[in-house]
């Protein structure tokens, strides 16, 4: 069975390559444009992980946090992604159920690796294996998307 993930970003071009790569490496991935949509979609279907964009419309990933934690919290880790910001405010963040926090721009091979530590029990590998351990090979100026070159 596939993993379930909820990627609730208002950024429709980051959102789109994203989900591409995250689908070619064997998840099944939803999206929400704000954070009314994202908390339908979590009382519709729980994922298995949730990664929430700290400034999402519709109250933020803060709003969608307090309504998760109001209702009994939820079963699954959420991994917070924000836009560059001091690394207090980011350890703040870092309070059930949030389990990570990820800073833009995201690295999509440590996002992966990140999501793997996050849903399979340690010793277990995934399936895919395509990315294992992509994050830690990769030079440190790789980034995560592709440039567009000129054709």
């Amino acid at each position: 069975m596939k993993t379930r993930l909820l990627l609730a970003d208002a950024d429709s071009a980051m959102t789109g390559l994203c989900r591409a790569y995250l689908m070619h490496f064997g998840y099944q991935v939803d999206t929400a444009v704000d954070g009314n949509e994202c908390l339908s979609k979590i009382r519709r279907r729980q994922p298995d992980l949730l990664l929430l964009d700290w400034e999402l419309p519709g109250g933020g990933g803060e709003s969608v946090l307090a309504q998760l934690r109001a209702d009994d919290g939820p079963h699954f880790p959420v991994v917070m992604m924000a836009d560059m910001m001091p690394f207090n405010a980011l350890s703040g963040l870092r309070k059930p159920p949030v389990v990570r926090c990820v800073q833009r721009p995201i690295r999509i091979a440590a996002l992966c690796d990140c999501i793997d530590s996050l849903v399979h029990p340690r010793g277990k590998q995934s399936k895919r294996g395509a990315h294992a351990g992509r994050a830690a090979s990769r030079r440190p100026q790789a980034t995560s998307v592709p440039s567009q070159r000129a054709v």
